[in-house]
């Protein structure tokens, strides 16, 4: 029974990189399939996935540094000042950025081995 409480620190031992990276996989798909039904975030819950872009995107340049990482980082900040405006994202643009989140994550996923 020991074993459970820790099982949300590192999902089942993968190592905290990788479990970031399965759970930005998992926002990404999640913006993604909720911008193509049409819907929108609060800009709460839109500046909690900035900031977890950017930080995540952050942790993975100090891992390795690519052009992707750099726009990861600069999209994250940007989607941070937009929901500090309360701006609200058209639902093309979160899918896009839904898409986009996913894909950055399974290359980092791909690439981390």
């Amino acid at each position: 029974m020991k074993f459970l409480h820790t099982v949300p620190a590192e999902i089942l031992g993968l190592g905290l990189y990788r479990s970031l990276t399965l759970i930005g996989i998992g926002i990404g798909v999640w913006l993604f399939l909720r911008g193509i039904q049409g819907n929108t975030l609060w800009p709460i819950i839109l500046l909690l996935v900035g900031l977890f872009m950017t930080i995540k995107e952050l942790m993975d340049m100090m891992h390795y540094t690519s052009l992707m990482n750099l726009v990861g980082v600069g999209t994250g900040i940007v989607v941070v000042v937009l929901a500090i405006a309360g701006t609200v994202l058209p639902p093309l643009l979160l899918a896009a950025l839904g898409a986009f989140v996913a894909g950055k994550e399974v290359m980092d996923l791909m690439h981390s081995g």
